[in-house]
């Protein structure tokens, strides 16, 4: 079965975000403007584990294998869980994990796509 251009797209935009996530930890420790604990391993959490994880999960869900749906989800919790955690805030950038995850799990083509696959 064809992957879906949709699911496609999404798996671009995940690599891209994971790759992002990474530079942009490496640019945030580098300039060393980090003198707040608690900031430095929400950065660590949101950057580092978060953009390999994305990272991952975009190309697990490119050769079309349902882990990296769930692998996805678990990139957006992590983050989530250290801003509340160390910060005690809200990230407002979660919303956009949110409307990724839903999108990997409503759309129709996306979803027969899956329940159509078997896994290897």
């Amino acid at each position: 079965m064809e992957k879906p251009l949709a699911l496609k797209v999404i798996s671009i935009i995940l690599i891209v975000l994971g790759v992002v996530r990474l530079l942009g930890g490496i640019a945030g420790y580098s300039i060393g403007a980090f003198e707040n604990i608690n900031l430095s391993i929400v950065i660590f959490f949101e950057n580092f584990v978060c953009g390999i994880l994305l990272l991952i999960s975009g190309i697990m869900l490119l050769k079309g294998n349902k882990t990296g749906r769930i692998l996805f989800i678990v990139a957006s919790i992590i983050p989530l869980i250290a801003y509340i955690i160390f910060l005690k805030m809200f990230n407002r950038g979660f919303i956009i994990h949110v409307i990724l995850v839903l999108l990997l799990y409503l759309l129709p083509s996306i979803k027969d796509y899956f329940n159509n696959k078997e896994e290897l």
